[in-house]
């Protein structure tokens, strides 16, 4: 427990702007409400995150569980996009050396077996057989010309004296 007011009203504002106003404050055994008196009194900025409206009042438990899977589903986000531009440079960094070797050293079997970890390494953070698969999209464009209104006139004009002729020659 902190010595004085002053150390335990600073680490529940810490603990506030990670998880919540008020279950910084359960966690600190401070009654909710005096952490709440504390954030308007001394002008604490909490993060959007953990705000509720003022019309609609829903379990804070519940609450607090939405804005912690946020915020870890955030930073998930974040170190993989990290991870993985650190990987790209592992495979550059790995495929630049195994290029600068004789082709005679990956005889070796472990040699010959980094050497398809950093290929396969490379694969996953680039994608490389996904857009294989993918395939190629081709798009094909087939230009009809449309027959003017003379030409379809006439043909009219032919498809009639043709039919004509088929009437006579299937006439009784």
């Amino acid at each position: 427990m902190p010595d004085n007011r002053a150390e335990l009203r600073a680490r529940v504002h810490a603990d506030a702007l990670l998880i919540g106003l008020r279950p910084a404050a359960r966690k600190h055994g401070v009654n909710e409400c005096t952490a709440l008196t504390w954030a308007n009194r001394l002008g604490w900025i909490i993060p959007d995150c953990f705000k509720t409206s003022t019309g609609i009042r829903r379990n804070q438990a519940e609450i607090a569980a939405h804005a912690a899977i946020d915020a870890v589903a955030q930073s998930i986000k974040d170190l993989g996009e990290h991870s993985r531009a650190y990987l790209a440079g592992s495979v550059h960094k790995a495929a630049y050396d195994s290029a600068q070797r004789n082709g005679e050293e990956f005889r070796d079997r472990d040699s010959s077996i980094a050497l398809l970890n950093v290929a396969r390494t490379g694969d996953v953070v680039h994608g490389w057989t996904a857009q294989r698969a993918q395939g190629v999209n081709v798009g094909v464009q087939v230009n009809i010309p449309l027959p003017t209104p003379e030409e379809q006139e006439r043909r009219r004009k032919t498809d009639a004296a043709l039919d004509a002729i088929a009437a006579k020659l299937t006439a009784p």
